[in-house]
């Protein structure tokens, strides 16, 4: 049968569970609420579920909620653990994303049984790194761990009784690198295990003198490194299960770790009160210390002052702890869940984790950052209660749910269509019980001192008016809005919602008024109470319509439907359907009920809505609730004359029992759906006006939203096809209210900051465009100067460039002249390593047959050695066999002889136990025959003998007495005789584990003989080898000695080498000076020729302006024929030019000119030749010892290359024989060891034999004892 509800969304998280947060995907979040796992998409806010077993009425299987979870990423698989009454159950599923697939995730389930422990919840499961094993772990009393290898679909290894109920495991994981790896941490309790082939076998970590210590949490860093946080706020780190040390210590153990996540570049750390530590791996961090292996970057605080806008004072997150943490795959964001329930997130690059300054770990910059750090925090999801949420409701014209929590002492305002919370107050009181009016804009809190009636502004909850009603439990608004009933003790006042004014009280209960529910036209009002009543009243005209009372049950919930149907549940577990005051029929219950609904719609009334004690949402059919009261309303009539004869006065007919009112029980033909939503009570449970919600709230601190489905209760709608065409046109056509209350100071401060915004907005934008306007100036500016700046280093590059090819061209000739030479020279090389090596070669191979022909000559003399020694050895073993048997035959027979005579001994105890029974009974027989006798001579002579009376009681007392000391001695003597027996059970349990230990350390001495034997015969080997180890060293001492004189010798080479390149580089150095003198003189000539060269610029320039003047002078002659104008022209020429040259020049002055310029030019030419030899004659020189000293240079590394080699090989063949030595001389401190053992071995025989004879003297003490046992039984007779 399908269903009626279906989950829509949960507003909760439960962080007390292990592992409570994990993310499958950048996308999704997968955690607990409630009675389910939530896998949450961040994006669009959607979720899935993963249901837990429910714990059915009818089922014996009581289950407590998901305790454990567990994510592997890769394959996209979940672990749910469930606690159960029965046995723990550990459930797989598959993550499909798709929503088709999410429908068939039946298929994907896996179900495992963890019946080989005793504990009956699961504390721990983890996957290991490839998915194919999964841990888990078991609570009290065992803590047991289970191996369970998914591939085989079976438990593989189990581990039992690793701790006791003071010291309990936390939590357990696999290495990364190895599965057969893992680690528990707990109380005390930090083990390694590894995972063998028929066995967890436990690793012990060498803690050194550290005491144990709470072990927190732990994470695995790469590879097989292990960090681990205690209660101290240390950090450790182990590697492969062992102890490597502190990586960090807290200042004075002022805090607590509770939480550690690993991470690429290092690891976060959560602690106490919100702080949060995050360490970098060091580079040297393989090879250092723990301390250096990570160091510290950065602490934050999750405090009270975070981002968010709810406008809620909460300060419960600054005294809360970070409990878990957790990241995405992509390592971008960080999780942190507090131990209040409430989920934060950070962005790693945002609060700058990774920075490197080392400056920023300072106390004064810290105090500055926290708030800061505070701001960066933000809630991954959306803030949670606390704990419990006691109270609840709805409003119609907004998507709005209104809760408030017990223990956070808040109120939030949810849009559950948005999946968020709009608004979030706590106060200083604890609100009971919360109403929200239908329009959204007024809240109704109850509180222990008043009830306050509060407007819900746009971000803040305040005002309103405050009502002296004391210890309100529920308040409800009416379906229309106008008034609000509100519980006062026993009565019930209702307000009207907009003049406050005191519309009715109503008084009729006599204790105190548990539920209320309003009809759905707000004309009657339910009531119920501890007083065993429930009343519907008439809202308009304040009196009562209906009322029914039955005693010894006080109801706790009541509603009416639309056939005047009241439906009531108290703490007698029944559910009563009451018509006209009288019980029509009783629902027999498992849970306690905590509260009922209805639909508000008569079309709707389809089901009831039974909120139980253990979370358990339960589901009625009212047609099987009441369906006979229409069908035999005829039967009824009939009879209901009598009836309301018999009970006109109701109240006078308490008494009365269920068959006196014709009471139709019919437990067997109702049936129940049973949805599992919460894990603690349900505390409220509401329906939408419309009746497409239903919602309910529980002590978990979960807000469930159901919906309900098409097969449900939109089914009886769809009869009529109108009126659903008509609801969803109405549906289009109205949406969701948007009106708001705000306060008269907001609005106007929202305003004015709005005009100063605006202002500010308008001179930033003219501010702008004016930089803007500027800065493209400077821009258009500073391009014209990097454009020419780069054309003119084209220019200057273009240049260079050439010049570099030309050397480029000129340095590849010459390095291929240079690689032919060494070619040469290689080959030449190459042939007298070859030689040299084949000669080596053939020496080696004589070397090795001599060493052959000695190994044989020694195996023929060890075989003949062994031989001997193991007729010796054999013969020892024999003499010592006989020697130990004989012994042995002794102690057994003393021990068969100590065993005979124990059992004389018991059976003498007996036979006297039982004559002193027989004559403890013989005594009393006799004195109650004394006793009676005398009583009858007393009946017969009671005048006679009164005066004899007080003498006769004297003697009974004094008998009473002596019977008494009596039976004590017998039950002193039974004591003795007890201890007797437990002394001798002692014993023989003494002489049973002698006798293990005899045969125990035989076997020990067997297993050293053998030990010996194998000592002595590699000592044998040892000295072998360092007779062939010394003739090694001495061939190694004669081959040393020729190479080194062969080094002595190149060093003098080199020596006058090196000489040789000291004299040329004097020369060198000479050389180098001659040729700066000659670039002076170079540039002082070139100096000369300039300046006549522009002289002669000069000169020409003149000669072409006179010329040209005088080319005009000519054309205007030409053309005028003036001869005048051509000697004014003439003249003005010699005037433009009596400066510069006074007189013409001659022709003897310009011949002599013109050979000093010959002769100025021959001595130029002379010179420049004589500086071109000379120049060539440098480079000529300077080439030959170039090329000298590159072949010198060639020669020495060749040489060192070659004798550094040969050193090389010396050293390592020196330093294989030293590692020979080394490894024969601990060879050698083993067989002395082991010689030791021997001696230890023949001092714990020798104790054995000390201890038979102190078993013997123990024995001499049981006679004497058993003497003493006789003298007490002779003393009793």
């Amino acid at each position: 049968m399908a269903k009626p509800l279906r989950l829509r969304h949960i507003f909760g998280f439960r962080s007390e569970i292990s592992n409570p947060l994990s993310f499958i995907d950048e996308q999704h979040a997968v955690y607990t609420a409630g009675h389910f796992v939530v896998t949450h998409n961040t994006e669009d806010k959607t979720q899935s579920f993963i249901g837990g077993q429910t714990s059915s009425s009818n089922a014996s299987v009581n289950t407590g909620g998901v305790t454990a979870i567990d994510v592997h990423v890769g394959k996209k698989l979940i672990a749910v653990a469930e606690k159960s009454s029965k046995v723990a159950t550990v459930q797989i599923f598959e993550f499909c994303a798709e929503k088709r697939e999410q429908r068939n995730s039946k298929r994907r389930r896996k179900l495992i049984s963890c019946s080989d422990m005793q504990s009956q919840e699961v504390i721990c499961v983890r996957f290991s790194h490839d998915a194919k094993f999964l841990l888990i772990m078991g609570g009290a009393p065992d803590w047991c761990l289970l191996h369970y290898a998914r591939d085989k679909g079976r438990v593989i290894h189990t581990s039992r009784a690793q701790t006791v109920s003071s010291m309990p495991f936390y939590a357990g994981s696999y290495c990364p690198a190895d599965s057969s790896l893992m680690v528990c941490t707990g109380h005390k309790v930090l083990k390694f295990y590894r995972v063998e082939a028929s066995e967890l076998k436990p690793l012990p970590p060498s803690m050194g003198k550290r005491e144990p210590q709470d072990y927190t949490a732990h994470c695995w860093d790469t590879d097989r490194r292990t960090l681990v946080t205690t209660e101290h706020g240390d950090i450790l780190l182990f590697d492969g299960g062992e102890f490597r040390g502190l990586i960090w210590e807290m200042p004075s153990h002022s805090s607590s770790l509770f939480s550690i996540v690993s991470f690429r570049k290092g690891f976060i750390c959560g602690g106490d009160n919100g702080a949060l530590l995050v360490f970098e791996r060091s580079d040297d961090g393989a090879a250092g210390t723990p301390s250096t292996a990570y160091r510290k970057l950065n602490q934050l605080t999750l405090g009270s002052s975070n981002n968010n806008n709810h406008n809620h004072n909460n300060n419960s997150s600054s005294r809360s702890s970070i409990v878990h943490l957790a990241m995405p795959p992509s390592e971008e964001l960080l999780a942190c869940v507090l131990s209040n329930n409430q989920m934060y997130a950070v962005n790693l690059s945002q609060i700058e984790v990774l920075k490197t300054s080392h400056h920023q770990h300072h106390a004064e910059e810290e105090e500055e950052e926290d708030a800061e750090d505070a701001e960066e925090f933000e809630y991954l999801l959306t803030p949670f209660h606390d704990k419990a949420v006691t109270g609840l409701d709805l409003c119609v014209r907004k998507p709005y749910l209104a809760t408030c929590g017990g223990d956070d002492h808040s109120v939030k305002i949810w849009n559950w269509h948005e999946k968020r919370v709009v608004l979030a107050k706590t106060f200083a009181e604890q609100p009971l019980c919360v109403a929200l009016h239908p329009s959204g804009l007024h809240l109704v809190v109850g509180f222990a001192d008043k009830l306050r009636l509060m407007n819900v502004l746009m971000d803040d909850i305040g005002g309103g008016k405050d009502f002296s009603i004391k210890g309100c439990t529920e308040v409800r608004f009416s379906n229309g809005g106008q008034y609000f009933a509100a519980i006062n003790a026993s009565t019930v006042q209702i307000y009207e919602t907009y003049t406050w004014h005191n519309y009715a009280t109503l008084r009729g209960h006599t204790a105190k008024v548990t539920s209320l529910w309003w009809y759905a036209d707000d004309s009657q009002l339910v009531t119920s109470s501890a007083d065993n009543s429930v009343l519907v009243w008439d809202i308009h005209h304040h009196s009562r319509t209906h009322e029914h009372q039955h005693k010894g049950c006080s109801y706790i919930a009541a509603c009416l439907d639309a056939r005047q149907c009241v439906y009531a549940a108290g703490n007698d577990d029944t559910l009563k359907v009451i018509a006209d005051g009288k019980v029509r029929s009783i629902v027999e219950m498992t849970f306690d009920v905590t509260a009922l609904e209805l639909m508000r719609s008569a079309q709707q009334q389809r089901w009831l809505f039974v909120a139980t004690t253990a979370g358990i949402l339960l589901l009625y059919k009212l047609s099987e609730l009441c369906g006979d009261r229409d069908n035999n309303n005829a039967s009824n009539n009939k009879s209901s004359k009598h009836r309301h004869q018999s009970t006109d006065n109701h109240n006078n007919d308490e008494n009365a029992t269920p068959s006196q009112h014709e009471i139709v029980v019919r437990t067997q033909d109702v049936h129940a759906i049973e949805i599992q939503a919460h894990t603690k009570r349900i505390s409220r449970l509401r329906v939408s006006h419309d009746g497409s919600m239903v919602i309910t709230v529980s002590h978990d601190g979960s807000v469930c939203v159901f919906d309900t489905t098409d097969n449900g209760v939109q089914s009886v709608l769809a009869k009529d096809k109108n009126a659903l065409q008509q609801q969803q046109q109405q549906q289009q056509q109205l949406s969701w209210a948007e009106e708001i209350l705000v306060r008269r100071s907001d609005l106007d401060e929202r305003l004015t900051e709005i005009g100063s915004l605006r202002k500010k907005v308008d001179e930033l934008r003219s501010h702008n465009e004016t930089e803007i306007r500027v800065r493209e100036q400077n821009y258009q500016h500073k391009l014209k100067e990097v454009h020419d700046k780069f054309e003119r280093e084209l220019d200057d590059d273009e240049s260079k460039y050439r010049a570099l090819r030309n050397e480029c061209d000129e340095m590849q000739t010459r390095y291929e002249d240079m690689l032919s030479s060494l070619t040469l020279k290689h080959e030449e090389n190459l042939t007298e390593v070859e030689s040299y090596h084949k000669q080596k070669i053939k020496a080696e191979k004589q070397r090795f047959s001599d060493l052959q022909l000695k190994m044989d000559t020694l195996e023929q003399q060890w075989s003949t050695d062994t031989t001997q020694r193991s007729d010796t050895y054999n013969a020892d073993v024999a003499q010592l066999k006989q020697a130990y048997e004989s012994k042995i035959e002794c102690e057994e027979n003393a021990i068969e002889a100590m065993s005979s005579k124990i059992a004389a001994l018991k059976c003498e105890f007996e036979e006297m136990k039982v004559l002193l029974e027989k004559d403890a009974e013989t005594e009393i027989a006799d004195i109650n025959s004394k006793y009676e006798e005398i009583l009858k001579n007393e009946r017969t002579q009671t005048l006679e003998l009164r005066g004899n009376n007080g003498m006769l009681k004297r003697d009974f007392a004094g008998l009473q007495q002596r019977i008494k000391s009596g039976n004590e001695k017998m039950q002193k003597s039974q004591q003795e005789q007890n201890k007797l027996i437990d002394e001798i059970r002692r014993l023989e349990k003494d002489i049973d584990g002698y006798e293990r230990e005899i045969n125990e350390r035989d076997s020990t001495i067997k297993e050293k003989n053998k030990m010996i034997q194998e000592v002595q015969k590699k000592n044998q080997e040892l000295e072998k080898f360092k007779f062939v180890l010394d003739y090694k060293i001495n061939e190694l001492d004669r081959q040393i000695k020729p190479r080194e004189a062969k080094i002595e010798e190149v060093d003098t080479q080199i020596r006058e080498m090196n000489d040789e390149g000291d004299a040329y580089l004097v020369d060198n150095r000479a050389l180098s000076q001659r040729v700066k003198e000659l670039k002076l003189k170079l540039k002082s000539l070139q100096h000369e020729r300039q300046s006549q060269n522009q002289l002669n610029e000069a000169m020409t320039t003149m000669i072409k302006v006179i010329a040209h003047q005088l080319a005009a002078l000519y054309k205007a002659i030409d053309i005028d024929d003036d001869l005048q104008h051509l000697k004014q022209g003439l003249i003005a020429l010699h005037k433009q030019f009596l400066n510069v040259n006074l007189s013409e020049p001659s022709m003897a002055d310009s011949s002599s000119s013109s050979s000093a310029k010959e002769n100025s030019n021959t001595d130029n030419g002379n010179n420049g030749n004589n500086d071109l030899c000379v120049h060539d004659e440098f480079q000529r020189h300077r080439n030959y010892l170039e090329r000298t000293i590159q072949g010198l240079e060639y020669k020495l590394v060749k040489d060192a290359a070659m004798y550094k080699k040969d050193g090389t090989r010396i050293m390592q063949e020196n330093v294989a024989l030293i590692k020979e030595i080394n490894e024969l001389r601990r060879e050698i401190d083993v067989a002395k060891t082991l010689k030791s053992k021997n001696r230890t071995a023949t001092a714990l025989a020798n104790n054995l034999k000390r201890q038979i004879r102190e078993n013997q003297s123990e024995i001499h003490e049981l006679s004497k004892m058993k003497q003493r046992l006789q003298d007490l039984q002779n003393e009793k007779e």
